[in-house]
This record gives structure tokens, sequence and C-alpha cells, in this order.
């Protein structure tokens, strides 16, 4: 494996842009913005990145916009992306949940309630459990 350390990167080129000169650049691409404050409250907590993969959909292979593509139209694909998206986390935290409670539920029905405190109780892939739970 490389040493990191050893790598040459390249130099980071582009600036830090601020919020007005973030809209300034989708402006200058083509983007109709309306409202540069609403645009602002959006694009501060959304991420300019994360709002311009959003904009792919929309751009033309030289980074400009075509006539009339508004920010609403892409913060409608910006939010019509994301829906799915919190879809797919609330089920895999609900997946989580019942995993680890059926999990806890059998263990428990069979080791008792401390039975993750005795290393005896998992298997020997499991060998290396921190000292805490030996320490019972």
């Amino acid at each position: 494996m490389a040493d990191p350390d050893a790598i040459q990167r390249k130099p980071y080129s582009r600036p830090w842009l601020s919020l007005v000169e973030q809209i300034e650049k989708l402006k200058i691409r083509g983007l109709v913005i309306e409202d540069d404050t609403t645009a602002e409250v959006f694009l501060h907590p959304a991420n300019y990145y994360r709002f311009t993969e959003g904009c792919l959909a929309f751009k033309k292979p030289s980074h400009s916009f075509p006539a009339g593509v508004t920010f609403e139209k892409v913060q409608y694909a910006y939010f019509f992306d994301l829906k799915p998206r919190q879809l797919i986390f609330c089920m895999l935290d609900w997946i989580e949940i019942d995993l680890r409670t059926s999990v806890a539920y059998d263990f428990v029905q069979v080791y008792g309630p401390f039975g993750h405190t005795n290393a005896g109780n998992f298997h020997h892939r499991f060998g290396n459990l921190p000292d805490f739970v030996n320490a019972h």
C-alpha cells in the first residue's frame, strides 16, 4: 500500500466562494434566479455541490444552463431526489432497530439480562472483546 504522505497531490485550484458568489456563478452559467435571498437560504444548509448535482440533468456539456431553467426547477429536482433517500434511510432505521431488538431478545432469553458480560457466551471469533466485558 502506498504511503499517503508520498502521494503527490494536485493543488486544489478552485477558490472558496461565499453564498453570494455561488449564486452569481449559477447566474453566469444561465440559471434563472429571481430571488437571491431565497436561493441563499436554501443553499446554506443544502450545500452548493449537492445542489449542483441536481443541476446535471439541466446543464449543457459546457456547464451552462439552457434558456428558461430556473432555480425553482432545479430545487424541485433536488427535493424529488431527496425523498427516496429519506424513505430508504427511514426504512433502514426500522430494520436496524428490529434486528437489534430481535438479537437482544433472543440473547437475553438464553443467557439472561447480563449475559453480555460473559465472554463465554459469544462465538470464539469474538475473542478480542474489550476488558470491560470480562470484568463482571
